[in-house]
């Protein structure tokens, strides 16, 4: 059983290899600030020894703790290689597990985030209010150039959005609200088809009416 108060904090936010510096509670949210247990690595392009350089806080926004919004404060290394004929001067630690590189939320709640929208079919306002956060329109024209794929509710309203923001990003309908409005869509037919056949509103005894959730039961 872990006994050391500050390997219990570790373990308690859930991130691999981290080491817990410190957690400040602040107005608006929680700020928890970690650095990794990663050893030193090797140069990407000459594989030789680097040297520390310096650190930077990186902010991501992270799920909630304890019910506060939270905001995880990742001070990332920055590596020097000395060997004057690399192509590399400098480069930041990278792990995709805590978050990928120049994201501005962590891995976990994008991966939560994405299936609160497109499994429980919340609005994206919603879920950005519970974790403390937007989509801001200031953000750098190369940075939205490089979003290839734009996953969106069948909603104009969405649609306006992406076309506004992201031109050139492809559209997605997301499963949720597409079986969703198959379903709809289903339901409709069945419902006329059974007042053009039968002359009346569907009846527990009627074979349309007792397969009315077939679609939204059955798996594929």
């Amino acid at each position: 059983m872990e006994t050391d108060p500050t390997r219990m904090c570790e373990l308690l936010v859930g991130l691999p290899d981290i080491k817990l510096e410190g957690v400040a509670d602040w107005p608006r949210w929680l700020r928890i600030v970690i650095t990794t247990r990663a050893g030193r690595p090797c140069c990407p392009s000459c594989a030789g020894v680097v040297w520390r350089h310096d650190d930077l806080d990186v902010e991501l926004v992270d799920l909630r703790c304890f019910g506060r919004r939270a905001r995880l404060v990742w001070s990332k290394t920055r590596w020097r290689c000395p060997n004057p004929n690399c192509k590399v001067a400098t480069f930041f630690e990278i792990d995709d597990r805590i978050a990928a590189g120049r994201a501005g939320i962590t891995d976990r709640a994008g991966r939560w985030a994405t299936f609160q929208v497109g499994h429980h079919g919340r609005s994206v306002s919603e879920v950005a209010a519970d974790l403390g956060c937007a989509w801001f329109a200031d953000q750098p024209v190369e940075w939205m150039a490089g979003i290839c794929w734009a996953t969106l509710a069948l909603s104009g309203s969405y649609r306006s959005v992406f076309d506004t923001m992201l031109p050139d990003a492809v559209q997605i309908a997301d499963l949720f609200h597409v079986v969703k409005l198959a379903n709809f869509v289903l339901d409709e037919v069945r419902r006329r088809v059974q007042n053009d056949t039968l002359g009346h509103r569907g009846r527990k005894t009627d074979p349309l009416y007792r397969c009315r959730k077939l679609m939204t039961v059955a798996h594929g």
